[in-house]
């Protein structure tokens, strides 16, 4: 009448193991991009550890709106992990796109929030944009951006508007995270008529 492996008190056979005895293989992490592996022991990108650093430094110290802002970018990163549905967490240059998204809605909620007269909110926002700066990566002065986009629009031959999607395609991964899109289409959108 019941499972026989309680009756004949199978947890009190069971044999238990400590952690020291078991032996454990050796792994080389060099040698796992060369098997086909892509993993990092620690499980982090860098640049969450570094958000995550600076997140611990904030609580540690009392800085709610640095602790606030760590704390959301986080969390960013780790929906996106979830929604890529990534073992180990996502690489540097993922993570990265994520911190640009972000900056990204803080720059378009500064120019909503200016637009309706709500300077208290932009100011909060600002403030988080310039901890959020902090792990972007450096970016192009506007000289150095119409460099690239005069360079750009050579390399695609382009001499009209119509080519403008064309010279966007090349640009686009060029500026990724050192200037802001909407900046860079206006260059070429000028340069181009």
């Amino acid at each position: 009448m019941g499972n026989s492996y309680f009756q004949t008190g199978g947890f009190a056979e069971a044999k238990i193991i400590s952690p020291a005895s078991v032996p454990i293989p050796s792994l080389n992490p060099e040698k796992l991009p060369a098997l086909g592996v892509n993993c990092r022991l620690s499980g982090m990108s860098q640049l969450l550890e570094q958000i995550t650093t600076g997140w611990k430094v904030a609580m540690k110290s009392g800085d709610t709106a640095r602790r606030d802002t760590l704390s959301g970018l986080r969390a960013a990163i780790r929906s996106a992990e979830i929604n890529a549905r990534v073992e180990g967490g996502l690489d540097d240059a993922a993570a990265q796109a994520v911190v640009d998204k972000e900056a990204k809605k803080r720059r378009e909620a500064i120019e909503e929030f200016l637009k309706a007269n709500r300077s208290d909110l932009a100011d909060k926002e600002k403030v988080e944009l310039e901890i959020i700066a902090e792990f972007l990566p450096a970016q192009l002065s506007q000289a150095e951006l119409e460099e690239l986009v005069q360079s750009t629009i050579a390399e695609a031959g382009a001499t009209t508007a119509r080519d403008m999607g064309r010279v966007m395609g090349l640009l686009v991964p060029k500026i990724a995270g050192r200037a802001d899109g909407k900046q860079a289409s206006a260059l070429v959108k000028g340069l181009l008529t």
